[in-house]
Parts: C-alpha cells; sequence; structure tokens
C-alpha cells in the first residue's frame, strides 16, 4: 500500500504450477476528490442551513410579534366597537323610550304602513284606545272597516290606486278620504308620504285626530248665531213678529 494507491497481490498458477503474483493497482486520488468536494457540499449546506434556521427563527419570532400586536389591536379595536355598539344600543333605546312616551302621551293617533298597506307596531296609544288591539300583519283598512266600513273601502280603493304611480302623488293624497267616523266620534284624517327618493313612496304616515268636540262647538256656535240673528229679527220688528206669531 502506499499513499493515493490501493495495491491487491494474488499468487498466478498454471496447472497447479506457481508462475508468479498478478497486482491490480487502483489510485484514489479521484475518491479523494469526490470525498473533498463532498466535504466542502456538506460544510456550504450545513453553513447553510445555520443560517436559514438562523433566519427562520429571526423571520418566525418577527412574524409571531407582528401577529402578537396585530391581535392586541385587532382585541382592543373590538372592544371600542363594543363599547361604540353598547353606546349606540343604549342611545337608540333611550330614544325608542322617549318616542314612545310621545306616542303614548299624544292625543293625535300615528300609524306607519307599509307599501302593502300593512301597520308598523309603533303606533300612538290612543290609536288601539280608539279603533281596539292591532295584530302583526294587520292591513289598516281592514283595522278601521268594522267602524267605518266607507271610509276602509274608499282608502283601500285610493291606496292601491296610489301605488299604480301613473298621477303625481300629491294627487292621490288629496284624494285619499279625509273623514272617518265611530260610535258618535268624528276622526280627521290626513296623510304624509314617507319618501326614500324622488316621488318614490316607501312609507305612509296615516295622522288621526278627534276633532268630534271641535265640530259640535262649531255647530253650537252656528246655532247660537242663528239664534242671535232672530232675536235681533224680533227687536227690529216686534209688531211684525207678534203679526206673525197671530
Amino acid at each position: 500500500e502506499k499513499p493515493g494507491l490501493l495495491i491487491s497481490w494474488a499468487n498466478a498458477s498454471i496447472e497447479g504450477v506457481p508462475i508468479g503474483k498478478v497486482g491490480i493497482v487502483v489510485s484514489t486520488f479521484r475518491l479523494q476528490q469526490s470525498e473533498a468536494i463532498l466535504n466542502r457540499i456538506l460544510m456550504a449546506t450545513g453553513i447553510a442551513a445555520f443560517f436559514a434556521l438562523i433566519g427562520g427563527v429571526f423571520f418566525i419570532s418577527f412574524f409571531t410579534n407582528a401577529v402578537a400586536e396585530r391581535d392586541a389591536q385587532l382585541a382592543a379595536y373590538a372592544g371600542q366597537l363594543e363599547a361604540k355598539v353598547a353606546l349606540r344600543a343604549a342611545e337608540l333605546k333611550q330614544r325608542g323610550a322617549e318616542m314612545r312616551l310621545v306616542l303614548d302621551n299624544v292625543e293625535q293617533g300615528f300609524v306607519t304602513l307599509d307599501l302593502e298597506g300593512v301597520m308598523a307596531s309603533e303606533k300612538s296609544k290612543i290609536v288601539e284606545e280608539w279603533f281596539g288591539a292591532t295584530s302583526e300583519g294587520l292591513k289598516f283598512w281592514d283595522y278601521v272597516d268594522p267602524h267605518d266600513a266607507d271610509y276602509a273601502g274608499n282608502f283601500q280603493f285610493g291606496f292601491e290606486a296610489m301605488l299604480d304611480d301613473i298621477l303625481p302623488l300629491e294627487m292621490y293624497i288629496y284624494q285619499m278620504p279625509g273623514e272617518m267616523r265611530r260610535e258618535g266620534q268624528t276622526f280627521r284624517v290626513v296623510y304624509t308620504p314617507i319618501l326614500s327618493g324622488p316621488e318614490e313612496l316607501r312609507q305612509l304616515m296615516v295622522v288621526i285626530t278627534d276633532v268630534t268636540a271641535h265640530l259640535e262647538a262649531e255647530a253650537s256656535a252656528r246655532e247660537q248665531k242663528q239664534v242671535m240673528a232672530i232675536f235681533e229679527r224680533i227687536m227690529r220688528d216686534r209688531t211684525g213678529f207678534e203679526e206673525f206669531m197671530r
């Protein structure tokens, strides 16, 4: 064996007679070169893996911190949002309570109808005092029909015609019935359209006012005026009045 060589010997014989030895010599130069190259590759791979590991640890640490920071920000935003939603809900609840208080204490009836004629759940308390309890999905003309069938029929006809949108909206509102009666009471009815765009009807507000006392006062005033006119005529021509009575 010599450096850089691998040598192998074997005895050679012919018909049992030794004639010498056969030697095989193999150079290890290329093997050594390959081993050196492999060692360099392994070293380079190890160094690259080390730096990759360091970079991966750094990246993961950075990414983890970024995610943690983002989660903290999202948690803060969520907390703020929840607080804002709770505050907004409290404000809406307060406004709803205030509106309910107003609707429960006004002397006019306010009813809002959708495009099907169905009454909204929010309405003046006095409406149910006048016409009875309501139910979900009840249409306005069906609600008032037991009290004033003529008004209910005219209102339904006018409301459905209004949805055809052939004439200007103001014309339909003008033609809607303006008076409703119930057991000796007389109600004046006014309509206010709620629009979602120019001439685009979204809801219709019906405002009902009890004008019974007002009409009775007007009738009494007319009667008093007539009585005073009679007495004035009598005082101006008493003789003629007496002759007329005779």
